[in-house]
Order: C-alpha cells, then structure tokens, then sequence
C-alpha cells in the first residue's frame, strides 16, 4: 500500500486532495488550495486539466465478532434512549406541574400580601384612633382634676366626680 500523497505546488507539503492530469500528459497530486490555482493557470493557458479526487483507502471488513458486538452495544443504545425520553417525559410532567403550582402559590402570596397591607393600614386606623381616644381620656382626666380643685378651693364637695 503507498502512503499519503502531498500537494507537488512548488514547496506546499500539504495532504493532497486532488490528483490532476494536463491536456499534453503531466499528471500529479494537489491539495484544494491549489486545485484552483491548477485551475486558473489551465484557464490562462487555455489548455484542458482534468481533476480526480482522491478516496481514502477501503476501510477494513468488519468481523462476525465486531458485527455482533456493534449490534448489541446499538440495542443497548436504543434501549438507554428510551429510557432517558421516558425518564425525560416524567421530568417534564413534574416540571409543568411544579411550574403550575408555583403560579398558584404566586397567587396565594399576592392575595395574602394584599390582605397584610390591609390590616396594616386598618391597624394604623386603629391605633390612630386609641391614641385619639388617649389623648381624650388625659384632657378629662385634667378637666376633672380642675374640676375637683375648684370644688375644693371653693368648698364644695367633689364627691360627684368620684373623689369621695
């Protein structure tokens, strides 16, 4: 068997990929680069080149063992596909119920947060008026203290007021 044939364009040492024969008989090897240069210089001299490509040599024959062997590590191949597209299809199954239930539960948050900001403000309502009220209960409380102390400096009984 010969070796790999190289590219015989003035010093290209590439793998050939072409062999080439000229109109008066030359022949040899070129790589794809070159085949159009070939080309070209066939054009300006207005002379015929024929191309041939190259075809790698026929690969070995394949054993009874080795067939045996490719077709049962193919068997087992299809037979992982399917269960890595089953296992997948689960997944997916999963994933659009989880995804589905992530939407609920968004959902329930947003109504949830909705109900916190109202009881939030109901409880500043709330607290605003207990304060109010405070603020009420302490301006009576100074009212009846005044009260009482008019009563006593002018002799009176504050009994009405519940200091008796």
């Amino acid at each position: 068997m010969t070796g790999p044939k190289f590219c015989d364009f003035e010093q290209c040492r590439e793998p050939a990929t072409h062999t080439y024969v000229w109109a008066w008989g030359e022949s040899g090897f070129c790589c794809a680069p070159h085949q159009m240069m070939r080309t070209q210089q066939a054009s300006q001299l207005k002379r015929q080149i024929q191309f041939t490509a190259l075809t790698p040599g026929a690969p070995e024959r394949v054993t009874f063992d080795e067939r045996v062997r490719l077709h049962a590590e193919a068997i087992s191949a299809r037979e992982e596909c399917a269960e890595v597209k089953g296992r997948s299809a689960e997944l997916y199954s999963s994933n659009q119920k989880l995804a589905a239930e992530v939407r609920r539960q968004q959902l329930v948050l947003s109504q949830l947060q909705s109900e916190v900001a109202d009881l939030r403000a109901e409880l500043e309502q709330v607290t605003r008026e207990k304060l109010e009220a405070l603020r009420q209960v302490a301006n009576l409380t100074n009212e009846v203290a005044r009260a009482e102390s008019v009563l006593r400096a002018s002799g009176l009984d504050s009994a009405p007021f519940g200091a008796g």
